[in-house]
């Protein structure tokens, strides 16, 4: 495994590279100590009126970027839709978007991009993620949730769903790669077709991308081409669930110092 694997594996599990070992604390006079205050402080409010607000990450120009995965409103399609032994119903929105804070100033660069949401519950998939690598070079993941050969039954708009898409300055966009057809195709953690990409990681030439749906994480190459990292396996839970999904929602570079 090369070391830019193994790296984010220790962020995604348990470090297991670090050769750091922890000295013992220094020695304090308990009876010269004084309690401390807790001051309560006053959040400061920066953006508002999102839209089901999920990753966020700032730009190379200093702006902070939201990835809104959606309302739910529907303007497309509803379908029958089974999660878990429950049975509901998926509509198609596209009010998938991304908003810009910078210099005090809140904008929606980017609207109308793919997402869906369950009606029962309310809960939106859509941008679950942006990062930058470089300036005009935003990527988003876009969420699914499910199998992906149900996304042709919301339309044509909803083949986007389950993507990675590189967003322009001027708000325009295109598809990099489609990871829940990987998720199809390949089921690499095997079990149920789930896709729900989630975490993205921009690096120069190739994207990581975590796969909430699939347990697992990615590479995209800048062709588009997309192989497998690394799969999370499940692990026992308590009844009545009996087994606990991974579940992989975020995707960061660990320090390179103590990996090998």
């Amino acid at each position: 495994m090369s070391m830019v694997r193994l790296c984010l594996l220790s962020l995604l599990a348990i470090p297991a590279c670090s050769n750091d070992v922890a000295g013992p604390a220094p020695a304090t006079n308990v009876s010269a100590q004084r309690p401390s205050v807790l001051v309560a402080s006053t959040p400061t409010v920066v953006m508002s009126g999102l839209n089901s607000p999920r990753g966020l990450s700032f730009g190379p120009e200093g702006g902070l970027y939201v990835a809104e995965a959606g309302t739910s409103e529907i303007t497309g399609l509803c379908i029958p839709f089974l999660e878990g032994t429950t049975l509901n119903t998926k509509c198609y929105s596209g009010t998938g978007s991304v908003t810009r804070l910078w210099k005090g100033s809140q904008t929606r660069v980017a609207t109308g991009l793919a997402s869906t949401f369950i009606v029962q519950s309310g809960f939106a998939s859509g941008p679950q993620d942006i990062s930058f690598s470089g300036r005009g070079n935003a990527i988003v993941a876009i969420g699914w949730g499910g199998d992906p050969s149900l996304r042709a039954s919301l339309g044509e708009s909803a083949n986007t769903a389950g993507s990675l898409i590189q967003l322009q300055p001027g708000g325009t966009w295109r598809v990099v790669a489609d990871v829940s057809a990987f998720e199809a195709a390949a089921n690499p953690a095997g079990g149920v077709i789930d896709s729900n990409p989630y975490g993205v990681l921009a690096e120069g030439g190739r994207t990581f991308v975590t796969d909430a749906g699939g347990n697992s994480l990615l590479e995209v190459a800048a062709s588009g081409a997309i192989s497998l990292v690394a799969i999370f396996p499940g692990t026992p839970a308590p009844p009545p669930f009996n087994q606990s999904e991974a579940v992989p929602t975020r995707v960061k570079r660990g320090p390179m110092a103590h990996c090998m």
